[in-house]
């Protein structure tokens, strides 16, 4: 084995764990400390990992969508043939569904759920977030938009 796919294998292991351990719901620092790494590696870690799983899914729901797509015109050039304008009309409200080409529908936020969606995030910088100035920058500067709802 070479020092480069050694030094690989040593990398992927501590990503595998690193994964598990973010997918349990452990915060960085605690992740750093179980495998014994620092915050900045870990932190990077789970950059990598969020990109590849992002990857993946893009990868899954697009061939899905393709799946569903074709199956969805199958079923519509049947309606048609028989004469089912409300099977086509079905078909076509799910390809819009499916797609995304729908008429977007109106998200009304209220201010207390604007003010706990604040909150959580506070949390989640506290959790995450390792150098403290940055960390209290961050949520004076939410807390203010907050208070400005």
């Amino acid at each position: 084995m070479t020092l480069n796919s050694s030094r690989s294998s040593i990398i992927d292991a501590r990503r595998e764990q690193v994964a598990r351990l973010r997918l349990r719901g452990l915060s960085m620092r605690a992740i750093a400390s179980e495998v014994g790494s620092d915050a900045g590696t870990v932190c990077r870690d789970i950059a990598t990992l969020r990109r590849e799983w992002r990857e993946n899914a893009l990868r899954s729901t697009t061939e899905l969508k393709s799946q569903q797509l074709a199956e969805i015109a199958e079923v519509k050039r049947v309606a048609w043939e028989g004469d089912d304008p409300d099977l086509v009309l079905k078909g076509i409200k799910l390809e819009t569904d499916i797609c995304g080409t729908n008429a977007p529908t109106e998200q009304v936020i209220t201010i207390n759920e604007l003010n706990t969606f604040a909150s959580q995030i506070v949390e989640i910088i506290n959790d995450e977030v390792s150098d403290e100035v940055t960390r209290q920058r961050i949520a004076e500067r939410i807390m203010a938009i907050k208070g400005r709802g």
